[in-house]
């Protein structure tokens, strides 16, 4: 099936960073699709999922829902767990077409020294990345041609990493940022295109931006591109190491995705600088 041809998409989660970037996306490329909110449909609610499948019937569900809080999920296993696991059985159980889901970078434990592909085993080291393999395990568990797109370090929208660094770095002279933790930003309109491409794939991809940042080089490169239109408060970005940055949820040290796979289905992704350029250029 052709984007666009006899397909009507059902975006959930639409307030979030990367549902905002899939409706305009769609909109821009008079792609059908309708979209909801929370509000207008929980994935922990079964019955309200029914009533849209039946109303609507849309052929490809792209799920944005998640929940999210990396921090808060320590404290709110079940919470999370009821969104991340039982909320993907949910929508695997109503949907009558292709579903589409986002999964992350943190269902590995980021011990290896290369990165992760598609084949190697998840052993996430928090609630969150635990709560996110239970659902990709339970998504392929009863839709067996589902389409599962891991991704990383995502920024595009409302409360990302970006909006956040800016905020601190237009209130402190000075801002300490993580080093020895290496990853991938990706931008949300990015990963938005790219699964486009991919609606009738079925398994887990990787999707990952060219080159790796640690976070401390992720908000060097913010205050670099933002200082150049508008003076900031923040003089210094000092990089710090994880053990003197005191959380409640281990993270991976190491979780760059492999996106090696894509490359045969789809056309190389940019650079995450090139990337985080447009965005804060607007």
């Amino acid at each position: 099936m052709s984007v666009g041809a006899l397909m009507l998409i059902w975006i959930v989660g639409c307030s979030g960073i990367l549902g905002g970037s899939f409706c305009k996306l769609l909109h821009e490329k008079n792609i059908p699709f309708f979209s909801t909110t929370k509000d207008q449909a929980d994935i922990t609610d079964l019955s309200a999922l029914q009533k849209i499948i039946q109303k609507k019937n849309p052929t490809h569900i792209i799920n944005c829902a998640a929940y999210t809080e990396v921090e808060k999920a320590e404290e709110e296993e079940e919470k999370a767990f009821l969104v991340n696991s039982q909320g993907i059985a949910n929508l695997a159980s109503v949907s009558r077409g292709k579903l589409i889901h986002f999964s992350t970078d943190y269902v590995f434990d980021g011990k290896k020294k290369t990165p992760y592909l598609e084949e190697d085993d998840p052993c996430p080291i928090n609630v969150y990345g635990k709560s996110k393999l239970a659902g990709e395990k339970i998504l392929f568990k009863m839709k067996t041609n589902a389409l599962c797109i891991r991704i990383s370090w995502l920024f595009g929208g409302e409360n990302d990493f970006v909006s956040k660094i800016l905020k601190l770095m237009n209130q402190k002279k000075s801002l300490s940022m993580v080093y020895d933790q290496i990853g991938v930003p990706c931008y949300a309109k990015d990963v938005a295109a790219f699964t486009l491409g991919m609606l009738e794939r079925e398994g887990i991809y990787h999707y990952s931006s060219l080159e790796s940042s640690s976070w401390y080089e992720f908000a060097k490169e913010i205050f670099f591109l933002t200082n150049k239109k508008k003076s900031l408060l923040c003089e210094e970005i000092k990089p710090i190491v994880t053990k003197d940055f005191k959380t409640k949820a281990r993270r991976p040290l190491y979780s760059v995705l492999g996106s090696s796979k894509i490359h045969f289905q789809a056309k190389n992704p940019r650079t995450w600088k090139c990337a985080l350029k447009e965005y804060i250029d607007g």
